[in-house]
């Protein structure tokens, strides 16, 4: 994409900078790939009637959450827990708690530890890219200590230690260790609450309530659980603020300011958005090329999602 003026210029910059830190999140080496997409995504670029960028929009769907407590062997989890862990300053890992290094958590620890490296990767310099894309996505500082106190908070969820009462596997377990005190600090939670969340399931009948204690095996699953739903929450959070940021100028109704007619779509895994040099003279040949794939491709991503929700 080219012309357009400063405003122009600002949404595809911050289109690009949206990648790295989708990717960030999204990511990870995998036996294949040191950057594997671990999750799908639609992104919308919309132009003018003069073929200038407007406006952009992302969808993402099926993000991995396994990866977050499980990778196979020879694999790692979503690069930004290495990137935080490695590439914060000193004072900012003693506030998440991250002394112990990459070693010291166990969500990270369950493919090898030739895994913590990978060739050609810096984590340290590639913290610095995601933290330069929150900042041009418009992630304000609070945010991004959310946001990281998020990331922190899953990887000491990890390490919650569970001790059944008796020795029994049958029996209720106690839920204890660092990680469990860490990450209700992180999470602005009372650590009693969230022991008693992983270890107790609460049933409603028709004619009664009652607790019940969760055996170890339960109380790990549902940590995982929780661990994965929280991630999750926070990549949705991230691409609901990254499309703030790229929403095309609305009027006091809210309502687009002008006419947008035209729109040039990327579909898929693993998909980086190379943003094309389209000529004014030639703007409206172009979008009208690729105007029937992106109809077929939006189509297929409506029909994925209402049979999505109909589940």
């Amino acid at each position: 994409m080219s012309g357009g003026g400063a405003g122009a210029d600002s949404l595809k910059q911050m289109i690009l900078e949206s990648n790295p830190l989708l990717e960030a999140f999204g990511n990870a080496k995998t036996l294949r790939n040191n950057n594997s997409s671990r999750f799908g995504k639609y992104v919308d670029t919309l132009f003018n009637a003069a073929g200038v960028p407007r406006g952009a929009q992302v969808t993402n769907y099926l993000l991995e959450k396994s990866r977050i407590v499980f990778q196979s062997a020879g694999e790692r989890g979503f690069h930004v827990f290495y990137q935080l862990i490695r590439g914060a300053p000193d004072a900012v890992r003693a506030k998440y708690h991250l002394e112990g290094g990459v070693e010291g958590f166990a969500c990270l620890n369950l493919s090898g530890s030739n895994t913590f490296d990978v060739a050609d990767v810096d984590d340290v310099e590639e913290f610095g890219a995601t933290r330069q894309a929150l900042a041009t996505t418009a992630f304000g500082a609070r945010e991004q200590d959310a946001l990281f106190s998020l990331v922190a908070a899953v990887l000491h969820l990890g390490n919650v230690k569970f001790k059944e009462v008796d020795g029994s596997k049958a029996e209720a377990c106690r839920v204890g260790g660092a990680g469990l005190a860490h990450a209700a600090e992180l999470l602005g939670v009372d650590g009693d609450v969230l022991a008693r969340v992983l270890s107790v399931r609460h049933i409603k009948t028709a004619r009664e309530e009652y607790d019940v204690p969760n055996n170890r095996m339960q109380c790990g699953q549902t940590r995982d659980a929780l661990a994965k739903a929280l991630y999750a929450r926070a990549f949705d959070w991230i691409v609901k603020r990254v499309n703030a940021a790229i929403a095309p100028p609305t009027n006091e109704e809210g309502e687009p300011g002008q006419e947008l007619p035209f729109s040039i779509g990327v579909l898929g895994q693993q998909q980086r958005l190379h943003l094309r040099a389209i000529e004014h003279r030639h703007s409206r040949r172009v979008c009208r090329r690729h105007l029937i794939r992106v109809c077929c491709v939006a189509l297929c991503v409506q029909t994925f999602t209402a049979s999505r929700c109909s589940l």
